[in-house]
Formats: structure tokens, sequence, C-alpha cells
């Protein structure tokens, strides 16, 4: 790992910078507001507010996503908006 001034490797430093744990959630919960968020042990949870229809189902969307960080999660659940997109749109053609 690289060393920066004052000890710090570049990965803690990082870190140090990302919000708080719960900063985290709380805009996790703020953008995902379908998904019920969670943490705990260290493995973030999220799962879906309603229900898994076939329809929802075929499209690849999970009802429940984990994911071991925060931005993971972010990263997934932003893919599962994707496909929700992509079954609307088909609903409306």
């Amino acid at each position: 790992m690289t060393q920066r001034g004052g000890g710090q490797t570049v990965s803690q430093a990082a870190a140090a910078a990302l919000p708080s744990p719960d900063r985290q959630l709380n805009l996790l919960r703020q953008d995902y507001p379908g998904w019920d968020i969670t943490v705990e042990d260290g493995q973030w949870t999220a799962r879906l507010r309603r229900p898994l229809t076939s329809d929802l189902a075929r499209a690849g969307i999970s009802a429940v996503i984990t994911a071991p960080t925060a931005a993971e999660l972010a990263a997934r659940l932003g893919r599962e908006v994707m496909r929700f997109q992509a079954v609307r749109q088909a609903a409306h053609q």
C-alpha cells in the first residue's frame, strides 16, 4: 500500500473520507425508498418492499440483495433500478 504523509495509507485515507456507516445507510434509504435497507455485522442488505411478481423475477430482479459494503450495495441497487425501468418500459409498449 502506498503511504501518505503522516503514516496513513491511501486506502486508510479513502476510508476516512467516506461518510459514517450511519450516514451511508441513511443515504441509501433516501436514494432507494422501495427497499428496506439494513446493515448488520458488516453485511449490507436490501429487501424489496413490494411483492416480487413473475414479471419482475423474469427480468432478473431479486427480492433480497446483499453486499459487503454500502458502495457495492448501491451499485447492485442501481442495476436493479435499471431492470425495473426495463420492465416498466416493456409494459407500456
